[in-house]
């Protein structure tokens, strides 16, 4: 585990939004999706440098020798809880986040490359739109937030997203958006790698450190520690992060036994929503290297 000093002060929370902001509103240009699954929808969108889900983009930033002569890798950023409470006994009626990191950082990367985006079930919708979608419940962004249920809509969507020809993936997740591209990864044959920030990889264990109930019907990385230790995987954490601190990563660590295909950088001064966007570009570029040094991710995708 690397830790490295804070070399901006300050930090910068232009990801903040006021309650109830469009998705248009965070991604600018974007050309944005709705997907409808059983009474619950997803919101998601594609940067404009993407003019078609099978079109490749060799951008000069990106080592050939990371998809080997395939098509690029498709860059997808999987959004947070969101604000799943209102308070710690009061579920919030509307999941939207008000400070959607990993669009901000999707927004950052587009100039890399491709660049999907994946909201959340049921964010970016309006408390209008929200009533008439059934399974959008407040149950659905609190209990079920890591079900399975939750994992094969957001799979879904990811398939609908990339159309007919497929894509190598290097799946980006933020929060809790992290354990669900760690799940993702397990169970999908197309990803590359994957990176983490801020991200809770060991439900049990996070919900054990601040004392709430377990989730229902939970699905946890860890599950599936035998598939993921052989999935290249870069891991950002920060040092004043008190919503998933040093210890629920390492309780993933010790679950995946420290594999040699996963990397854990802490930043100094950083919390669990500031300042990931400053250093961002960097930090994706150094992922980025060390899949490249790390070869090809050897396991079986462990579906279910």
């Amino acid at each position: 585990m690397i830790v490295i000093p804070l070399i901006t002060l300050g930090c910068a929370l232009g990801g903040y939004r006021a309650p109830g902001a469009s998705l248009a509103a965070v991604l600018p240009g974007w050309s944005l999706h709705r997907h409808n699954d059983g009474g619950a929808a997803v919101r998601w969108g594609r940067s404009p440098r993407t003019s078609g889900a099978g079109v490749a983009n060799t951008h000069s930033g990106l080592n050939n020798g990371l998809h080997n002569g395939l098509a690029a890798p498709l860059f997808v950023f999987i959004e947070g809880d969101g604000r799943a409470w209102r308070t710690r006994s009061v579920r919030a009626t509307n999941p939207t986040p008000h400070q959607p990191v990993a669009a901000d950082l999707a927004a950052l990367s587009a100039s890399l490359g491709d660049t999907l985006y994946l909201g959340r079930p049921c964010q970016f919708f309006t408390d209008k739109e929200l009533a008439q979608l059934p399974q959008c419940t407040p149950t659905l962004w609190t209990d079920r937030r890591y079900s399975r249920e939750v994992v094969t809509l957001m799979s879904a969507v990811l398939d609908k997203a990339l159309g007919v020809q497929a894509r190598p993936l290097i799946l980006v997740g933020y929060s809790g958006g992290g354990a669900i591209a760690a799940l993702l990864s397990a169970r999908r044959s197309d990803v590359l790698g994957f990176v983490t920030v801020a991200a809770n990889l060991d439900v049990n264990a996070w919900t054990s450190y601040h004392r709430v109930s377990p989730f229902i019907d939970a699905v946890s990385p860890v599950d599936y520690a035998a598939v993921l230790a052989d999935i290249p995987q870069y891991h950002l954490l920060g040092t004043l992060d008190t919503t998933v601190p040093a210890v629920v990563h390492n309780a993933y660590l010790s679950a995946i036994n420290d594999s040699a295909q996963s990397k854990t950088i802490v930043i100094d001064g950083y919390d669990h929503s500031c300042c990931w966007q400053q250093s961002w570009l960097d930090q994706l570029h150094a992922a980025l290297a060390y899949f490249n040094d790390n070869g090809k991710r050897d396991s079986v995708p462990a579906g279910g």
